[in-house]
């Protein structure tokens, strides 16, 4: 799990502190924990959305077309593109973009 580290995640954090790995995870790390246990919601008519794994980009065009519509050079497309968004989500120019997703 991705959380902002602000206030009061960070005293949360204090609470659990050890049973929890916390910090700014590498690309490589990012990259391991999207491919390896990476979902996506699928909304499905009338039911709870349903949970998906990451296998194709075909799922993540799918899911991210309205986004990739109105977004100016940042959509996603792939997998890989998942990945590069968490990795640099706190960069600001990119955050607000995050949020969105």
């Amino acid at each position: 799990m991705f959380l902002r580290a602000d206030e009061s995640t960070i005293k949360k954090l204090m609470i659990c502190n050890e049973f929890v790995a916390y910090g700014y995870p590498s690309k490589r790390m990012v990259n391991e924990l999207v491919r390896k246990r990476g979902f996506l919601r699928k909304p499905q008519e009338g039911l709870i959305d349903k949970k998906e794994p990451i296998t194709d980009n075909v799922l993540i065009e799918e899911l991210f077309t309205e986004f990739n519509e109105k977004s100016e050079g940042l959509g996603c497309i792939c997998i890989e593109d998942i990945i590069e968004n968490i990795n640099n989500c706190w960069k600001p120019d990119v955050a607000e973009t995050f949020e969105e997703i």
